[in-house]
């Protein structure tokens, strides 16, 4: 279940560039002639930014599939995603990208040997973007560490042989990457920005994402009516919960949606999103109060008045 937003739109619209700029160069035969780019795509845990990457794929590369070649049994490798993991050292970082090659021997050679192995792959399959998401999983402390100069070396060798390079991450992330000038100088910034409930504008944003998703859960067949989120303060109180970011209210919606179909409901109302926000928004410290239960007793002492 995807819902379209304008941070997805313009993430989209830099990969389809940046891969089209790669085709033109390929299309002219020089790989090192046309220098390929740098997309940075950072913000706050849960911002959705995986959700992105994922949305990319499957659009282009249905289970991972090239639609222009649906008799080829190879796997695609125009584009290749590579999620980092944890505490990733330079030797680990070029083993991993060689596993998602599927290179049969990830671990053999030293890293030189590696790096060659894997500018031989992308020369033959004729990668149009290498993704690298959890980058801040990657052995970078500063700009001038050994592990930070190899790794800022092969990022910037990727491009600079023609093939656009993805990097996506949190904050600190950024900070790890964008401590290389010449990154900086090539890096096409489509980062998420941090929602503010003081901005109209970023309200809208926000209020148009959640009327989407209580939509969306109807529109999928998981409840016979629409949820309306839009109700009422709900706008607020689910910014409150998520702390704005548009990941963690997905999380929000989905654990009230499972206590709405354990009861049998033909929606997800407000009483479910109060539970949830105990289940996990209070839970995982995103909030230390309950801005719905809050919400339900100032409505009460109205009534009352009233």
């Amino acid at each position: 279940m995807r819902i379209i937003y304008p941070e997805m739109v313009a993430a989209h619209s830099a990969f389809d560039n940046v891969r089209e700029a790669r085709r033109s160069a390929l299309e002219i035969g020089g790989r090192s002639k046309i220098e390929g780019s740098l997309v940075s795509l950072f913000g706050k845990s849960h911002a959705g930014k995986t959700t992105i990457l994922e949305a990319y794929m499957e659009a282009h590369f249905p289970d991972d599939v090239d639609p222009e070649k649906p008799d080829n049994k190879r796997p695609q490798r125009k584009i290749v995603g590579i999620t980092l993991n944890g505490d990733s050292s330079y030797l680990s970082f070029v083993k991993q990208i060689l596993r998602a090659y599927k290179d049969p021997f990830p671990g053999d050679g030293n890293a030189d040997d590696k790096l060659e192995r894997i500018i031989k792959y992308i020369n033959y399959y004729k990668t149009e973007l290498l993704i690298f998401d959890e980058a801040s999983n990657l052995r970078i402390r500063k700009a001038t560490d050994l592990d930070a100069t190899k790794t800022h070396n092969t990022l910037r060798g990727f491009a600079k042989m023609g093939c656009p390079v993805v990097v996506a991450g949190t904050e600190e992330a950024e900070s790890k990457i964008l401590s290389d000038g010449q990154l900086v100088s090539m890096n096409h910034d489509v980062s998420i920005k941090t929602l503010k409930q003081d901005c109209a504008a970023d309200m809208h944003l926000f209020g148009s994402y959640c009327a989407d998703l209580g939509l969306a859960l109807k529109e999928h067949g998981l409840f016979p009516k629409r949820s309306n989120f839009v109700i009422d303060n709900t706008i607020a109180c689910l910014f409150i919960a998520s702390g704005g970011l548009r990941g963690r209210v997905s999380r929000l919606v989905e654990h009230a949606a499972y206590i709405a179909r354990h009861e049998d409901a033909e929606e997800v109302r407000l009483d479910h999103l109060e539970a949830a926000t105990d289940a996990y928004s209070i839970k995982n410290k995103i909030v230390t109060h309950n801005p719905f239960r809050e919400s339900r007793k100032t409505r009460k002492k109205e009534t009352r008045v009233a």
